[in-house]
């Protein structure tokens, strides 16, 4: 969500470089419903000043992958950042090689959450086996 043109075209250059499409919203109160959709959804979330500030005050919760896009990092653009939950601060140009490695990384497709049951039998012959067997089975 970017509203600054020049910010929001530098970063759709960088976002070419690591082969990533952008979906792209220019203000929370022109499409707040894309907005939550997006906050939700999107496996990364690049946000500029004024976009943090937007998010912050429309209260969208906290998530993993929101970065601030900025070119230049003052006390207000950390505020800003710990306000929305941001992880990371991109200040540009000099993050713009993390920046095209986050988009890289975010164009892979996201590891799914898995689980892990271990069944350990108290002695031989007591059935662990066919118990694993069965529980793999039922939750195929």
């Amino acid at each position: 969500m970017m509203t600054s043109g020049d910010l929001a075209d530098e970063v759709s250059r960088l976002a070419a470089a690591a082969g990533c499409d952008l979906h792209r919203i220019s203000d929370l109160r022109s499409d707040p419903g894309s907005v939550r959709e997006q906050w939700s959804c999107a496996p990364l979330l690049l946000l500029d000043l004024a976009a943090a500030r937007d998010c912050a005050s429309a209260g969208l919760p906290r998530r993993d992958g929101v970065v601030i896009v900025c070119p230049d990092a003052d006390p207000h653009t950390w505020r800003c950042a710990v306000a929305v939950g941001a992880q990371q601060v991109a200040v540009l140009p000099d993050a713009e090689a993390w920046l095209v490695g986050a988009l890289a990384d975010a164009v892979d497709s996201p590891a799914e959450a898995g689980r892990v049951l271990a069944v350990i039998g108290g002695r031989g012959g007591a059935g662990a086996s066919v118990f694993a067997t069965a529980v793999a089975f039922v939750n195929m």
